[in-house]
């Protein structure tokens, strides 16, 4: 399920000494102050090329994708003019409830939002995919918290060019319980409460902030559809928060809290 965005400029050393910088503060578990010199994306293009590079050395399979930005107040936040997509690898994956090992991440921060497991391929397709083929294509849809990490001393000072090179904000996506009748349910109108250590930061439904959630699957197949990429069957599509993102500390604890659909629980 590896993907070229699209192309660039970016020449192979140049996009080898990113991949090579961020495997090395994986690997390491090091916070890069920036990319090197010669290897700092100057715009989005060249960007998904080194993340697509980036995926095909990691060590683990991509298990599907991330939408980053996918809200106005995201995008404000990083200053983006239209959301953006990252990888979700095999060894990123946990089930509530998760216990995350020390010194796993480096600023790990923490977003509620629902995650679609495909039922087959989503091919590129003459004229995309609309609603209605999406949601035929779903085999499920669970209560979600993804992780948000990045390898950066400071993200502030990078620009979103490397944010999207280093897999644009991704740590991990903790799944709960699927949810059983999801077809019969306005997705956009789920409650999702964000308590962290007993205290409530955020709540709200999805329809407000993203809009429909079964659009964003379809904006996503069709983002690589243009480009000739097809998403695999049993990709897992995590599509964005609408509680907010919220840091978290060693020893806490984070409920995600999904109305009458349980909860997705997170201690650190």
């Amino acid at each position: 399920m590896n993907m070229t965005i699209e192309s660039a400029s970016a020449n192979d050393s140049v996009i080898a000494s990113a991949v090579e910088a961020l495997l090395g503060a994986h690997r390491n578990h090091v916070s890069l102050a920036a990319l090197p010199p010669a290897a700092v994306p100057d715009n989005i293009a060249a960007a998904y090329r080194i993340q697509s590079a980036f995926a095909a050395a990691y060590p683990a399979q991509v298990a599907g994708y991330k939408i980053g930005a996918a809200s106005p107040q995201s995008r404000a936040l990083v200053g983006a003019d239209r959301p953006f997509v990252a990888r979700v690898f095999a060894d990123t994956l946990f089930t509530s409830p998760a216990t995350i090992p020390p010194g796993r991440f480096f600023t790990p921060g923490v977003e509620a939002e629902l995650a679609f497991r495909l039922a087959c391929d989503l091919a590129p397709r003459p004229g995309g995919y609309d609603r209605v083929t999406i949601a035929a294509a779903i085999a499920a849809v669970h209560p979600a918290i993804e992780i948000c990490d990045n390898r950066f001393t400071d993200w502030r000072t990078v620009g979103l060019p490397s944010i999207i090179a280093d897999n644009g904000f991704y740590g991990a996506l903790v799944l709960g319980t699927a949810i059983p009748d999801w077809r019969e349910r306005d997705l956009g109108q789920i409650h999702a409460t964000m308590v962290i250590e007993g205290v409530t930061r955020g709540a709200g439904t999805c329809q407000p902030v993203l809009g429909d959630p079964i659009e964003s699957v379809a904006w996503l197949a069709n983002r690589f559809g243009e480009q000739g990429v097809t998403v695999g069957a049993g990709a897992v599509i995590a599509i964005g928060t609408w509680t907010g993102l919220f840091t978290m500390q060693p020893g806490q604890r984070c409920v995600a809290a999904f109305a009458e659909l349980g909860e997705v629980q997170i201690s650190f």
